[in-house]
Parts: C-alpha cells; structure tokens; sequence
C-alpha cells in the first residue's frame, strides 16, 4: 500500500528525516503521503483514477478558506513540487484537486495500529462517494476491519427511490430547511425552568 511514498521518497537525494512522531504530535512530512497516494493512480491505474475523476473537490468554497489554502499550499503542494522533486510530474492545479478530492470525499479509517500512533487513516470509496445526503436518510454506511465498506438499508427501499446518507455538512434537506427538524427539535434545547411544559 506504500509503494507509491517509497518509490518517490527513495529517488531522492536529501532523505527525509521524520524527528518527532507518535501520539500529540505532528509531522507534516506525512501530510502529502495521502496525496501523492492519490495522485499516482493517474499512472499506475488508470481506470480508478478516471472513476476518481468524476468526484467533486469544492474547489471555490476551498479556496475562501485562505488559511486551509495556504497550509496546504506550503506542506503539500510545494512539498511535493520542490522538495520532493514532483514539479514536473503534477501541476498546482493536480495536487490542489487531489486535496479537494480527499478532503471532500475521504472517509476516516481506523485500526488499532494507528490509534497506537495516535492517529488514523483516510480511504476514498468512489462509488460510495456519489450517494446523496440527507438527514433522513435511507441507509448507513460502515467500515469493515479489512477496509471493505458495506452500505445497510435502514429502512425499507423502494426500486426507483434515491438511496441516501447522512453527511457531517450544511444541509438543506427538509428536516434541516423545517424550524421543528419535522417535529423531532433534535437540536432544540430543553428550558431548564419549565422543562418544555
């Protein structure tokens, strides 16, 4: 699954020397391993680079967020351009999708060797990618210990209807547009002297 990172980070003449690691700390040499990892199914598989493709990066909404923008301007996209060596193998513009894309699209993985690190990890499932979101949704997703992802239907489908889940994001589906969330006031909070009565 590294292959990738090495065959990149062995080419290179100053070898990357990683001085702090582990739990509560951050070591920003890792910050473009998941990138580059994205990036190189461009040449080392085609196919799920064009399915990959298709995924949205929330490019304009991305670059309001000067900060974000500037962070990975400099510890991933220079880092991988002029440290690394990649200038002439991806552009801005591919390293600033690639982040989009994970950003947008990845999901958080979790293994005990990570969580011993302090950390965890990130998977793209581009198919699963596509599906709708709504705070009524449909299905629910879950990760598997080997990284398969199985989607469940929550309640019964029927054959043409949209299968859904629910997303972390602002949303205008109709429980969030309705002041009430549809009745449930799932985010309302309990008067602490008449207790609602």
């Amino acid at each position: 699954k590294h292959k990738a990172e090495c065959d990149v980070f062995r080419e290179m003449e100053k070898k990357v020397v990683v001085a702090r690691f582990g739990s509560g700390t951050i070591a920003y040499e890792y910050g473009c391993i998941t990138v580059l990892r994205l990036l190189s199914l461009r040449d080392t598989n085609p196919e799920t680079w064009a399915r990959v493709q298709f995924l949205m990066d929330h490019d304009d909404e991305r670059r309001k967020e000067k900060e974000y923008w500037q962070m990975f301007q400099k510890n991933v996209v220079e880092y991988l351009r002029i440290r690394v060596g990649l200038a002439d193998t991806y552009s801005e513009e591919e390293i600033h999708r690639a982040i989009g894309i994970l950003r947008t699209n990845a999901f958080q993985i979790e293994h005990p060797y990570l969580a011993a690190q302090g950390t965890s990890g990130k998977a793209i499932y581009p198919t699963f990618s596509f599906l709708s979101h709504s705070c009524i949704s449909n299905a629910k997703y879950s990760v598997m210990p080997d990284d398969r992802l199985t989607l469940r239907a929550q309640v019964d489908i029927k054959e043409g209807d949209e299968i859904s889940d629910c997303w972390m994001f602002e949303c205008k589906c109709p429980r969030c547009e309705d002041t009430t969330e549809l009745g449930s006031f799932l985010s309302a909070l309990l008067c602490t002297k008449c207790q609602g009565t």
